[in-house]
């Protein structure tokens, strides 16, 4: 028998071995920004119980002519992420004040004040006008409760005797946050927490400040922003 022959029958006698199976690609898992928080958001159960007791009367489906159509942010704090500009800007909004045990309704149902919000990248000032008396701060007022109510396709536009007046305080003064995924805190006297919420007719920024008698709720329609 040849060499050749012999080597062939010796590799005919040895066990087939299985050629390995390709490596299967893993699955592909979700999608995770760079630097995205891994950890669950901390939530303000009081801010969410006080959102559900909004929505119990505040009627914001589309379509919906409710009176009071221009808080409807206020049945969304608590659920929406907060992220603030990059650049110092200042948020006019309205203000009403809510008495600890009082109806919640009747107390929307008063005028509200204007409040401005100074607002920067890492810091906050909130700011009380107090009670609207002239035409231009009622005009004022008017046009906030149209931009929160989505009547208005532009954005607002306020009297310069109102806005003038808080336009070029937004860069000093302003208390340093404390920023978590669903809020931040604003450690003034008296304190307020600060909440972005994703209303049925824009992003809209709402404070809830926390005083001895009551909380004072203010709204800030961030189309109503000024740099």
């Amino acid at each position: 028998m040849s060499h050749l022959a012999i080597a062939l029958a010796i590799v005919s006698t040895l066990p087939m071995q299985a050629a390995p199976s390709p490596t299967a690609a893993p699955a592909p898992g979700a999608y995770v920004p760079p630097g995205a928080p891994t950890t669950p958001p901390t939530e303000d159960p009081e801010a969410k119980a006080l959102a559900t007791k909004f929505s119990a009367f505040i009627k914001c489906e589309e379509g919906r002519k409710d009176p009071n159509l221009h808080y409807c942010a206020l049945t969304r704090i608590g659920q929406d992420p907060i992220w603030t500009p990059g650049q110092p800007v200042s948020y006019a909004g309205l203000s009403v004040f809510v008495k600890t045990g009082s109806d919640l309704k009747k107390a929307l149902a008063e005028q509200p004040t204007l409040a401005v919000l100074h607002l920067g990248p890492s810091s906050a000032k909130l700011l009380s006008l107090g009670s609207t008396t002239t035409p231009d701060q009622k005009a004022a007022v008017t046009t906030l409760q149209k931009t929160l109510a989505g009547e208005l396709k532009d954005p607002p536009v306020l009297p310069a005797s109102v806005n003038g007046t808080w336009k070029n305080d937004a860069h000093g003064g302003r208390t340093t946050l404390k920023l978590e995924r669903l809020f931040a805190d604003i450690p003034t006297t008296p304190p307020a927490r600060l909440f972005r919420t994703d209303s049925l007719h824009g992003a809209v920024y709402v404070t809830i400040e926390t005083q001895a008698d009551g909380q004072r709720l203010s709204v800030f329609p961030m189309s109503a922003g000024i740099q």
